[in-house]
């Protein structure tokens, strides 16, 4: 600064110390005699210092019925944001809101961008479980003939069964049987058995059922008695009796299934 009669001149600066943001600068000249000259200018704050966030290290999610997990807006859990400068701060995520993921794992990951462009990010893993049980389809009900012993051995019937998964990729589907293959059952004690198939793919089951009916298609056997002699009347005609009396069990005369049997006689 210079004056036309002082060599000293005093010059003074508006604002002093620690201020926060962009500024103009005032400087004042003033002489001996109080006169006064002002200049101003700016100067700009540049920030370089990225914000700060904090994020969970891992989230679990369940994969939907086609084996996909799609991406939901994960942006609400970065917390802890904090900025030196900017008061509003932008918080972004990728994958994008609405995209599919089929991995069982993956990376969210959040990022917080302050005014100045400066951004910090933060990783989430994202784990997605499979929750959605198998869909099984039993078959109609079975029909099995009993054999000699009135019994049946319960067969399999796994391989009649329909069972699908959401994730055919991730796991096998297994089918199991209840009661199990080869378990007997008589028709005398039990006519209808009702079978339970599970499918399961390792961690999700459902399960069907149906009836295995029991029939006894075996003809009883029957032991007649010896040919007999009756005299006839003068018509040579008589008068037939009941013989059913003298079929002989101890003959032969028998049934797989039933213990009585009725005889009838024409």
């Amino acid at each position: 600064a210079d004056d036309n009669c002082d060599t000293s001149v005093d010059v003074t600066q508006s604002p002093t110390g620690l201020v926060a943001g962009n500024q103009t600068i005032t400087l004042t000249a003033t002489d001996d005699a109080g006169n006064t000259a002002t200049c101003t200018f700016e100067v700009e704050v540049e920030d370089n210092t990225p914000p700060t966030l904090a994020c969970p290290s891992s989230i679990t999610r369940d994969f939907n019925a086609n084996c996909q997990y799609v991406m939901q807006d994960h942006t609400a859990l970065a917390t802890s944001l904090a900025d030196n400068c900017s008061s509003l701060l932008v918080v972004s995520q990728s994958p994008s809101v609405g995209t599919s993921i089929g991995a069982a794992s993956s990376t969210v990951t959040l990022t917080v961008t302050d005014e100045s462009g400066n951004s910090a990010d933060c990783a989430i893993t994202l784990s997605l479980e499979d929750n959605t049980a198998p869909t099984v389809v039993c078959p109609s009900n079975q029909t099995v003939s009993v054999d000699a012993n009135c019994d049946i051995s319960l067969s399999d019937y796994t391989g009649l069964v329909s069972a699908t998964d959401n994730c055919p990729d991730i796991s096998t589907v297994t089918v199991t049987q209840s009661p199990t293959i080869g378990t007997a059952f008589d028709l005398n004690s039990d006519p209808t058995v009702t079978v339970t198939m599970t499918a399961s793919d390792g961690t999700n089951s459902s399960t069907c059922t149906f009836d295995v009916l029991l029939e006894d298609e075996i003809a009883p056997t029957l032991a007649c008695p010896n040919d007999i002699s009756v005299t006839g009347n003068a018509n040579c005609e008589f008068t037939a009796g009941n013989y059913t009396g003298l079929v002989d069990a101890e003959a032969g005369t028998s049934d797989n299934c039933d213990a009585a049997l009725t005889y009838t006689q024409s």
